[in-house]
């Protein structure tokens, strides 16, 4: 990204109260994962990532979320 990378953009997210925001990271750099498990990420996927695990990870996020906001 030209401004930020990854990690300070989802810091930043994070600070500004987006707990509820799904994050998936989709990196070439494994050595990034932790640092992402720390802020909160809710899935890191390293390149490269067949589409249909993408969307079977982003169908989840979105399946959690949904129950998530039925319980409230």
């Amino acid at each position: 990204m030209p401004v930020m990378d990854g990690l300070a953009l989802i810091r930043r997210l994070r600070a500004d109260g987006q707990r509820d925001l799904p994050v998936v990271v989709v990196s070439g750099r494994r050595e990034y994962r932790d640092a992402a498990a720390e802020l909160g990420v809710d899935a890191y996927l390293v390149k490269p990532v067949a589409l249909r695990q993408l969307a079977d990870t982003v169908e989840r996020l979105l399946a959690e979320q949904r129950a998530g906001d039925a319980g409230t």
